[in-house]
């Protein structure tokens, strides 16, 4: 996809408004700089596994924005690409994601839930989550990193609490398996 500017706009801008879903074609390899610019409308974008960077600017002020199925090639996040994503409450990042660029989610103010998929830390730019919710970000059990960027990590635990489950039931850990016992109704809290 062409790289676009701030004042060169993408044949759709004047349209911007409406355009509430969009579907990246199996052709397309990057989604280019300022290519759905200020997309108020867009509710949900579907990124194809052939999408391996997502340019400068791409969607920033996209305020209606929820949903985004991130394909798993893409390897770059650009600067502000998703800045002022207003309503984004939470994003996975493909585990091949190696950058992120500076400014990346800024502003994202709804955003608290950010699941990264891979072992090793991405390059990550300034301020990747700022302004947003996101206190920590959740790792697979194989992140080798201690955090991600500037932000605390969250794995997976491999066992529950009795505090997590319907009283009936509570889970002993053994070694790693998980063994679940009934307990008597008189017993829970």
């Amino acid at each position: 996809m062409t790289n676009y500017t701030y004042d060169n706009n993408s044949p759709w801008y004047e349209d911007r408004s409406t355009i509430y879903n969009v579907t990246i074609g199996d052709g397309v390899t990057s989604i280019g700089n300022y290519a759905f610019y200020y997309c108020s409308s867009l509710t949900s974008i579907t990124i194809p596994d052939n999408v391996t960077s997502i340019g400068n600017y791409a969607f920033e002020y996209c305020s209606s924005l929820t949903s985004i199925t991130n394909g798993n090639g893409v390897t770059s996040i650009g600067n502000y690409a998703f800045r002022y994503c207003r309503s984004l409450t939470s994003i996975t990042i493909p585990d091949g994601v190696t950058s992120i660029g500076d400014n990346a989610f800024l502003n994202c103010a709804e955003l608290s839930t950010v699941r990264y998929l891979g072992e090793n830390q991405p390059s990550c730019g300034l301020t990747i989550f700022g302004g947003t919710k996101v206190k920590r970000v959740e790792v697979p059990m194989t992140y080798k990193e201690s955090l991600f960027g500037e932000y605390e990590i969250l794995k997976p635990t491999n066992y529950f609490t009795i505090d997590n489950l319907p009283p009936a039931y509570a889970i002993i850990r053994a070694g790693i398996f998980l063994f679940p016992l009934i307990i008597p109704w008189l017993i829970h809290k």
